[in-house]
This record gives C-alpha cells, sequence and structure tokens, in this order.
C-alpha cells in the first residue's frame, strides 16, 4: 500500500512539475497552432503553489520526492519572485517637483447597471478620484450618455478632477456634447498635444478601441502615454452562472460549461495577442518616454504581457508591495493582478499602489515617477 501511495505522489509530482513548465513557456513562445497551450499562462501562480504544496510534503513524507518540483519552480525564475513585490520605499513621499502621478481605473461604466448594491457609486468613484489629486487620469470603460441619473460625465468628471484636457477614444467623430460614450478616456491636468487610436475598433456591434495614445507636455518634457483596454473574455450571463459555483453544478454541466469558458478564453487571448502586436508596433516609433496602463484582461505571466513587460518597467515590481491583485474575482474566479502600470527605462517609479476601494469589479492602481 505504501509503495501504491509514493507511486500516486510520484505521478503527481510529475504532472505538476511539467505543467509548471509548460505554462512558464506558454509566456515566452506564441505557439498559435496550439490555441490550448496559450492559456497556460494564466494557472502559472496556481501550479507554483500547487508545486510547493508538493515539495512540503514530500519533505515530511518522501524527501527525495520534492526534487522534481524544486527544479521545476527553478527553472522558472525570476517568475517566482514576480507574485509578491516588496519595496521598502513604497510610501515614500520624495516632494520632488518634477514628480508626475499617474492613475488607472476600469469604472465599469460608473455601475451604470447597479452590479453593486450602492446608488451613489459613481459619488463615491468621483470622491476618490479626487482625493488622489492624480497629474494623469487613465479611465477605462468611461461611460457618458445624456438620459438617466449619474450617466452625464462627459463634461463633468473633467471638470471635477481639475483635469480638464482630455482624450476621449472615437471623440473625433462626436460634436462636443456627445449623446452616447463608451470606451477609454483620458483626462490629463496638462496639456494634450497629440492623441489617437493606437488599437482601433473591431467590426464587433458595441465595440470600442482597445489602446490609445496621448502626448502629454509636463513642463519642459513631453510623455506618451498609452491607455490600454485588452479584449475582454465576453462573458455571458449563462458563463457568469455558471462560474458562481462550478462545485455544485453536475457532472454533464461542468463538462459543457467549461468547454464554452475555455473557448472564450482561447478566442480572447488571440485576440489580444493581435493587439499587443499593434501596440508594440506603435510603441517602437515613440519619440518620448512611455507610460502605459489599463486593463490588460491578462495575468503578469501570460505572453502578451510578457511582451511588453520585457520591454518596460512594471511599477508594481519596481515601488508597490503585496501581492497587487486588481480584479476582485467573482465566483470560481480568483482574485488576480489584470491592471498594469508599464514605464519606459527612463522612468524612474518613486510609488506605486493598489487602492482598496470596490466601487467597481477592479481596484484602481496608481504610481508617482520622474524621467531621467
Amino acid at each position: 500500500m505504501r509503495k501504491v501511495i509514493i507511486a500516486i505522489f510520484l505521478i503527481v509530482s510529475i504532472v505538476l512539475a511539467l505543467m509548471l513548465l509548460l505554462s512558464h513557456l506558454s509566456a515566452k513562445v506564441d505557439l498559435q497552432f496550439l490555441p490550448e497551450f496559450k492559456v497556460m499562462g494564466l494557472l502559472y501562480p496556481y501550479l507554483l503553489f500547487a508545486n510547493l504544496a508538493i515539495i512540503l510534503l514530500a519533505l515530511f513524507f518522501k524527501p527525495f520526492l520534492a526534487i522534481l518540483p524544486l527544479a521545476a519552480i527553478l527553472g522558472t525564475l525570476p517568475k517566482p519572485l514576480e507574485i509578491y513585490a516588496y519595496n521598502k520605499d513604497e510610501v515614500r513621499v520624495t516632494g520632488n517637483s518634477n514628480e508626475v502621478k499617474v492613475l488607472s481605473y476600469n469604472v465599469r461604466l460608473f455601475n451604470k447597471y447597479s452590479w453593486k448594491d450602492s446608488l451613489k457609486t459613481r459619488d463615491s468613484i468621483m470622491n476618490f478620484l479626487s482625493r488622489q489629486d492624480a497629474d494623469v487620469y487613465l479611465l477605462q470603460e468611461f461611460y457618458h450618455g445624456q438620459k438617466g441619473e449619474n450617466t452625464q460625465n462627459y463634461q463633468l468628471v473633467p471638470k471635477r478632477l481639475n483635469a480638464t484636457n482630455t482624450y476621449f477614444e472615437y471623440q473625433e467623430t462626436k460634436d462636443k456634447n456627445p449623446k452616447y460614450f463608451f470606451g477609454l478616456s483620458t483626462l490629463s491636468k496638462h496639456p494634450i498635444i497629440k492623441s489617437g487610436v493606437v488599437v482601433p475598433r473591431s467590426d464587433q456591434e458595441n465595440s470600442k478601441a482597445n489602446a490609445t495614445f496621448s502626448d502629454v507636455k509636463i513642463g519642459n518634457k513631453t510623455i506618451r502615454i498609452y491607455n490600454v483596454h485588452l479584449r475582454s473574455l465576453g462573458f455571458n450571463n449563462r458563463d457568469y452562472e455558471f462560474l458562481k459555483d462550478v462545485s455544485k453544478k453536475p457532472n454533464n454541466e461542468n463538462l459543457e460549461g467549461g468547454k464554452s469558458i475555455l473557448k472564450k478564453l482561447i478566442l480572447a487571448t488571440e485576440k489580444r495577442t493581435k493587439e499587443v502586436d499593434e501596440l508594440l508596433l506603435h510603441m517602437s516609433d515613440s519619440p518620448y518616454p512611455m507610460i502605459i496602463a489599463g486593463d490588460f484582461n491578462e495575468t503578469p505571466f501570460t505572453f502578451n504581457t510578457q511582451q511588453v513587460s520585457q520591454l518596460m518597467k512594471d511599477a508594481f515590481l519596481e515601488a508597490g508591495n503585496g501581492f497587487g491583485l486588481t480584479y476582485e474575482g467573482f465566483g470560481s474566479i480568483p482574485s488576480m493582478r489584470i491592471d498594469y502600470i508599464y514605464g519606459s527605462h527612463s522612468i524612474q517609479f518613486e510609488k506605486f499602489q493598489t487602492h482598496s476601494v470596490s466601487f467597481s469589479d477592479h481596484r484602481p492602481i496608481s504610481a508617482t515617477f520622474t524621467v531621467n
């Protein structure tokens, strides 16, 4: 019996170690002919902790069985060190007059469809944002409409934040008082000398641009700031109902629901790969230091986010603390870090914060930086 247990333990160890290595590889290689492989990076943190659990169990059971998972973890370095950030100076305020503060937040349409219980969510978001006193606000899922309470945001929000230099995605096709707007908005206290769409709208109905840029003149320097909201998963009400509690579903429902979720994960990941390609192409032609911020809809360990992080500094790792989880999770979907602020290597991040407010399904993030 003991031999059988050891054999099972060894098989589980081998499977988890191989899956961890495959997850690591999926972030480095874009294997387009293996679409299922593309989503492996999403599992990296969980596979890492599973392998750590195997090591701990092996130490009390058969220490030599810890060699394989330990080797797998070491083979993925430095990724394990990027799950948790520790910076002693995270709360340091230098008072440097050259510091710039940028804040990114997926505001989820200011709670237009009452996902949150409070009827005053839009006001709570506004109060929070105004207290931050950022130089530049990058808002995703910004909503404006002429009808209904708490929807007329096009002019109100910039005025409230004292950030009246604005760029609203596709505003060139709208008048100064649009009837409806949903998408990316960049609000700045400093002049915007140039702006435009980087990743344009798709043919999908009610789609929005997935990335814009704004060249912001701050003092004697210009910074190109990208506002990003990569392709969402496209879950419908049936998917969300399934995800509320997978463990309580019958096996046949789990199978069908799981297939639907996996299919949408793969499709969205492939779409984001194309969007990141367009973003990187636009970045390669930038004459200025760059900040890239927003909702990437992917964890730090996927191929798409790695494409950006290999070229830029991650403000969370440079100046943040903790796990930095930005998506609050839903049902069987755990909390995760899918919102980022990246900077060019000439940018020095002095402070990074993941704000603990729950007005949206995302948490806002902000970074203070200087340009060398």
